[in-house]
């Protein structure tokens, strides 16, 4: 196993059990417009795309970072830290998250556990892991998408 195999693995179990855990949530009472959601959903899975190195321009695959076996291992080591923050944060919220832009019935601002160290917790766990992956891919296109 490579240690973007590792990345990739990595990415799909948070992903996978980041959507489980939406039945969690409690029921939506104003949400996000549904062409509003549909643009992020495509930005993202855009961003996706980039992140992982798939484009096949010239251009977009330019190497940026090269690092030695040894130190793509260790930037892999980064990526659980940043999901669990993210995790940290999306247990700690409980029902009030959201995968959308939403107002909760019962909705409150949340202002410990980790939404007392940083604004947007469960966005700050995700960059670690973005940029640990954009590193480790190391290409324009991963720079791209860690914007």
């Amino acid at each position: 196993m490579t240690p973007l195999d590792a990345a990739g693995a990595l990415w799909s179990l948070w992903f996978i059990s980041w959507m489980a855990a939406a039945a969690w949530s409690t029921r939506t009472v104003e949400g996000q417009h549904a062409g509003d959601r549909l643009r992020h959903v495509v930005l993202m899975a855009l961003g996706a795309y980039l992140l992982f190195g798939y484009a096949k321009a010239s251009w977009l695959r330019q190497e940026l970072l090269s690092m030695p076996r040894s130190l793509q291992w260790a930037v892999v080591a980064l990526m659980p830290a940043g999901f669990t923050y993210a995790w940290w944060a999306r247990v700690h919220i409980g029902k009030l998250w959201s995968g959308r832009v939403t107002i909760k019935q019962r909705h409150t601002i949340v202002r410990t556990g980790p939404y007392a160290l940083t604004r947007h917790p469960i966005y700050t766990g995700l960059l670690v892991a973005v940029a640990a992956t954009a590193m480790l891919v190391g290409q324009v296109q991963s720079l791209l998408a860690s914007r």
